[in-house]
Formats: structure tokens, sequence, C-alpha cells
């Protein structure tokens, strides 16, 4: 089954709409979303419309792309590596993170989701990103550890949006506003 925007409702759809408006500009949306259901299909259905209009869209789920890094650890063949899953990812237009916070702290975790944060915006990607978290919550959890500054370098050109809050329109002029002084 692919997932399309018509299988999104109400602030999802709405959402979706605004990255698929916005996402020529560098400007993405970090998402909050209570449902892992609800961010999923967000990331599925956004990811599917941007490769339709011929956008180069790469998708991970933060749990499956730490679980495949992992997993390049113990490849006796020397299969995968981890700056290979890593450059993989970054070799698009716009990248979506799903389930920012839905995996445990830790100083390697936050250390590999900081580098495909730092990555994307050095490759000049929107970046769209998906968290169970409210604002506050994402920050200690990016922050935790040694990494200060990640949850700020997600912001950037993401700004915050809750879903369950329809804020949608304070993101909006969030980017706006980053824009008028070029952040």
């Amino acid at each position: 089954m692919k997932l399309t925007l018509d299988d999104l409702d109400g602030g999802l759809r709405k959402a979706a709409e605004l990255v698929l408006k916005e996402y020529r500009s560098g400007y993405g949306i970090t998402l909050s979303y209570g449902s892992d259901q609800g961010r999923c299909l967000f990331s599925c259905a956004v990811t599917n419309a941007l490769c339709e209009a011929g956008v180069a869209a790469s998708y991970v789920s933060v749990q499956a792309f730490l679980r495949a890094i992992k997993l390049t650890y113990n490849d006796p063949d020397g299969g995968e590596s981890e700056s290979s899953l890593l450059r993989d990812r970054l070799n698009a237009r716009v990248f979506i993170i799903d389930g920012l916070g839905t995996c445990k702290s830790s100083s390697w975790s936050l250390g590999i989701l900081d580098e495909l944060i730092s990555g994307a915006r050095r490759a000049g990607m929107t970046l769209v990103a998906t968290t169970p978290l409210e604002s506050r919550e994402l920050e200690k959890w990016l922050n935790d550890n040694t990494f200060d500054g990640v949850f700020d370098r997600l912001l950037q050109r993401s700004p915050f949006a809750s879903v369950e809050a329809n804020n949608l329109e304070k993101a909006e002029r969030a980017r706006s506003i980053a824009r008028l002084i070029g952040a």
C-alpha cells in the first residue's frame, strides 16, 4: 500500500501541504505529534509525494537507522559501513527523520543524530523531523550528554509545530521571520 496525502487528515494534512509548498526554500518543519502511527503516516506520505513530484527525498526512521548502523559494526563481510549509511541518507533535496526522541538518549545515538542533522544542514537539504515530544522535552533529549546545540541546529531552519496544539501558523510565522533575518 502506497501512502499518499489523501491518507492524512486535519493538522497532519496541513503540515504535509506546508512541507510540499515550502521545501524549495530550504525550510522544513519539526512536527510534534503524539501518535506513532500518525508520525509514520505523515513521513511516508510526504516522502512519496515529494518523490512523485520528482524531488529527491530521503526518509529514515530513527530507531531502524540506529539498528542498521549497529549491524555494520558486526558485519564480517565488510558490506555496509556507518559512513556509507550516513552518506546515502544525505544525498537528497529533502531529508525526513521520523521519530526523534523515540530511542534511548546516549552519547552514541545523539552523536549519530547530530551527524545527520548537521550533515543535512551543510548539504543545504530541507530537513523535516517528527517527534512525540513537545519542544522543551525534545530540547532536553537532544542536548543531553555532550551535544549542546543539536536542538538549535535542528530548529534553525525547521521551526517546531505541534499538531495537537494546531499551531502550524506559528511555524509559518517563525519560518517567515527566519527568512527575513537570513537564518
